[in-house]
């Protein structure tokens, strides 16, 4: 099996489904591995926080007046940085 594979179906096991009624979410382009994936909106509402499955980089979704209503976004890891 792919190892990407075996990551996302390992992340899948790990995460039980939430409800319908659970905290928001967006969808998220992994262009660095090629791969979607679904980010919760943490506790205090503020933002959305993500690592890519493949490189590990981190990257903050924020939340705040004056934003977006796009639901899915790409991540870019080689602009990142470090």
């Amino acid at each position: 099996m792919d190892p990407m594979a075996e990551w996302i179906a390992d992340q899948s096991a790990r995460q039980p489904d939430l409800p319908r009624s659970g905290r928001p979410w967006l969808g998220v382009h992994y262009a660095c591995a090629g791969v979607y994936g679904r980010v919760i909106q943490d506790r205090s509402g503020t933002c959305y926080y993500t690592t890519c499955p493949r490189c590990s980089k981190r990257c903050t979704i924020r939340v705040g007046s004056g934003g977006t209503s796009n639901r899915m976004f790409t991540v870019s890891c080689s602009a990142l940085g470090g």
